[in-house]
């Protein structure tokens, strides 16, 4: 079923024949699923980040028909990462 974002959801918008209980038991059934999702999220655990790193010899890097916009965003991207502290180990 594709997305929608929409504010409100009736059977009537759809399409659909009125249903008061069907309604009902579907607001229900989205009320249970956003909060299980919100709890899960809750709960889940962060994502280990694990670096790498890799030594390169300066001359063994070529970079050829790359945009200009795409090299100054890998640019500032770089800035940002060793602009940022170091942390210790965990």
């Amino acid at each position: 079923m594709p997305e929608r974002n929409l504010r409100m959801l009736s059977d009537a918008e759809c399409g659909l024949p009125e249903d008061p209980i069907a309604q009902q038991r579907a607001e229900e059934f989205i009320r249970a699923a956003i909060s299980y999702r919100l709890k899960t999220e809750a709960n889940a655990k962060p994502a280990v980040i694990q670096a790498v790193e890799i030594p390169i010899a300066d001359d063994a890097l070529s970079i050829r028909d790359v945009p200009a916009d795409v090299l100054e965003g890998i640019a500032v991207e770089l800035r940002r990462i060793a602009g940022l502290p170091a942390r210790p180990n965990a």
